[in-house]
């Protein structure tokens, strides 16, 4: 049974995922949460879904993909970014986790099951350190 559902979350992946832009236009985040509802339709995939949002323009851009990953994470430590998503259902689940990519991107995901095949209403978002121009692009994530 584990089977077939690991093969059927690798098909939806397969056919449906993409990255989606959450916001048009960008906007200010900071430790007040702020509501955002989608630009278009969010499904939820599977299990491993996340945020990302650019920061070069706060922690610059490095050669060394290690050194950019670190100050990434020096500058939103776990816990810094919080992102409370809210399906059309009424239900809700919060991505606490905070991780970094070769790209400059700051990561906020969960290790927590979620609603998988919700749709997302609206997300609430913030941060520790204030991102001026922030546009969030929702990923459903690998395996």
């Amino acid at each position: 049974m584990e089977f077939l559902e690991g093969l059927y979350a690798l098909i939806k992946i397969i056919l449906f995922s993409s990255q989606t832009v959450v916001n048009n236009s960008p906007i200010e985040i900071n430790d007040n949460p702020i509501e955002i509802k989608p630009a278009e339709e969010i499904s939820v995939l599977n299990h491993r879904v996340q945020i990302q949002i650019k920061v070069t323009h706060i922690v610059g851009s490095y050669d060394n993909v290690v050194e950019q990953i670190d100050k990434v994470k020096e500058k939103f430590p776990k816990g810094c970014l919080l992102a409370k998503v809210h399906t059309k259902d009424d239900g809700t689940f919060t991505l606490d986790e905070t991780g970094a990519d070769s790209s400059g991107n700051v990561i906020f995901h969960t290790f927590q099951k979620v609603p998988v095949d919700a749709e997302v209403d609206k997300i609430e978002v913030s941060s520790c350190y204030p991102i001026h121009t922030a546009t969030l692009i929702w990923k459903n994530g690998g395996m």
